[in-house]
């Protein structure tokens, strides 16, 4: 499984955009070319629908972490909010989530995106910075640990059904991809939470004010791919990490 996800590591894209005029009908071709890989590709599909699942649960997991650490670090404004729950309609984000899932089912490889982000009230976080950094880190992490999960369950000698190899697989991809993409510092990433937390309230806040220009500063890095070798990097170095583990574990 590490020689096909390093492959993908070497070819690694991101598409992304801003959406353009005339959306319902671009929307609306794009559920045709999926049901056309409905009709014609049922193979495939099957593998798009996997991707979706995962997709989304992966995001789902990754929120329910930020809102447990912030819970656990006295934070109770998510289960206010009602983002403590296993509905994943709680947590999509139209351009983070749906987009991407329509994307793929176009044939893109599509295996970032992000949720709506957890409420988070930081002067209730107890620990001060520690607490802001725990929570910053607990999205990242569950996606690591699913990861590091379903690799530790593929390697352990079961004679699995290919669906379920295939759900392994792309578990343990898409959430290493989440990973990787979600450390790079840039706001509202996970990585530019985690940069906030070691500021003064004064600098954390002026991070906070960019979260509406990150989306177009990864559109950015993406194009000059800039983006493709910072991912493929924090990939590899969580393969080896995840590589490693598995030796202690099964020798």
């Amino acid at each position: 499984m590490f020689d096909e996800i390093k492959r993908y590591i070497k070819r690694i894209e991101y598409e992304n955009g801003s959406i353009p005029i005339g959306v319902k009908i671009i929307f609306g071709l794009m559920i045709l070319l999926g049901i056309k890989n409905l009709i014609f590709f049922k193979e495939s599909f099957v593998k798009m629908i996997i991707e979706i699942v995962v997709l989304v649960m992966s995001l789902l997991f990754h929120e329910l972490g930020h809102g447990y650490a912030a819970k656990f670090s006295g934070d109770k404004t998510a289960e206010y909010y009602g983002r403590l729950s296993l509905n994943p309609l709680n947590h999509l984000d139209p351009m983070g989530t749906i987009l991407p899932i329509i994307m793929r089912i176009m044939g893109f490889p599509i295996f970032i995106g992000w949720a709506k982000p957890v409420p988070i009230n930081y002067r209730n976080l107890k620990n001060g910075k520690i607490g802001e950094i725990s929570v910053a880190l607990a999205g990242i992490t569950v996606n690591f640990l699913l990861a590091l999960i379903s690799m530790i369950i593929f390697y352990s000698g079961i004679d699995f059904l290919p669906i379920f190899r295939e759900i392994l697989y792309k578990t343990t991809l898409i959430n290493i991809s989440l990973c990787a993409f979600n450390l790079i510092p840039i706001p509202p990433l996970d990585g530019s939470r985690v940069v906030a937390s070691f500021l003064d309230t004064h600098r954390k806040i002026q991070i906070f004010t960019f979260d509406r220009f990150g989306f177009f500063i990864i559109i950015l890095l993406s194009y000059t791919n800039i983006l493709d070798k910072i991912m493929r990097i924090i990939m590899s170095g969580e393969i080896i990490l995840i590589e490693n583990i598995l030796r202690l574990i099964y020798g």
